[in-house]
């Protein structure tokens, strides 16, 4: 985890991804959920998702099979489609963007593109504000089958501009959770791994990968010892063979098993 990211940051991140874990695994749905989540933990005022099929036109960021947008309204969602399609304006950003070549990275504007050429590009002024877009973390990612993936963050112009912290959030949740954006439709199939779990520790799971609850907290909500809770943790790293957190929500998100809240098992006190 970086330097600049703070506990609260990643378990605001680990949240995010067990709530979205919960969800149907419909890629929209999920992907919406995401973009929405992690605009309002780094402060945006509205954010979009698209996944790269084919080039554009000279210009363009190119053909995308799913566009999902976060607090666009419908003038904001025809303007950036508008960008996508046609490419009529360059974005000055997008040339310096294709040079990295890193599986996943989050940049700001200003990294590469000063204020003057910013504000005086065609882009800028036929697209961005018109909608009220300005300052935006550039987000990029694989997705399972090597799809390219770009998350785009805006802020308006007199809000505060993204800081480092801020794109290392996203290159966190990016880099430990991102296989969440590229579910495949339709019922996962049962892993073995956690079907033979005992129910007990099938539950502590369930409250660390939907939640971002510490053991403290998720032992007072079942009515367990921290200690038990603690050791039901490690039974669960090395049965999955994971060693963070977020290699468990990751494992969980794509092989969901666990027992729902009513299964019949052994009586739980809960603490709800």
């Amino acid at each position: 985890m970086s330097n600049t990211v703070r506990d609260s940051d990643y378990r605001a991140l680990m949240k995010l991804a067990g709530e979205t874990s919960e969800l149907p695994q419909d890629v929209n749905v999920r992907r919406k959920h995401i973009v929405g989540g992690l605009c309002s933990i780094v402060g945006g005022t509205m954010a979009n998702a698209f996944e790269f099929k084919a080039p554009g036109s000279p210009g363009g960021i190119g053909k995308f099979d799913t566009h999902v947008s976060y607090g666009m309204g419908e003038r904001a969602i025809e303007k950036m489609r508008e960008f996508f399609d046609e490419g009529n304006t360059m974005d000055p950003t997008v040339p310096h963007l294709m040079t990295l070549r890193k599986p996943y990275f989050t940049v700001t504007r200003p990294q590469f593109v000063t204020d003057g050429e910013w504000y005086q590009s065609d882009h800028y002024v036929a697209i961005r504000a018109p909608i009220g877009s300005d300052q935006q973390l550039y987000s990029k990612l694989n997705l399972k089958d090597g799809s390219p993936f770009g998350v785009g963050i805006h802020r308006a112009k007199n809000d505060p501009r993204f800081t480092q912290r801020e794109c290392d959030m996203l290159d966190v949740f990016h880099a430990e959770c991102g296989r969440l954006y590229g579910c495949a439709s339709g019922k996962p199939a049962l892993d073995p791994r956690i079907a033979q779990l005992p129910p007990r520790v099938q539950r502590v799971l369930n409250e660390l990968t939907s939640t971002g609850d510490g053991e403290k907290q998720i032992a007072a909500r079942l009515g367990l010892s921290r200690h038990t809770v603690h050791e039901y943790v490690k039974v669960l790293y090395e049965k999955l063979g994971v060693t963070s957190r977020a290699e468990l929500m990751s494992a969980f998100a794509t092989a969901r098993t666990v027992m729902p809240p009513n299964a019949s098992t052994a009586p739980l006190k809960l603490a709800i």
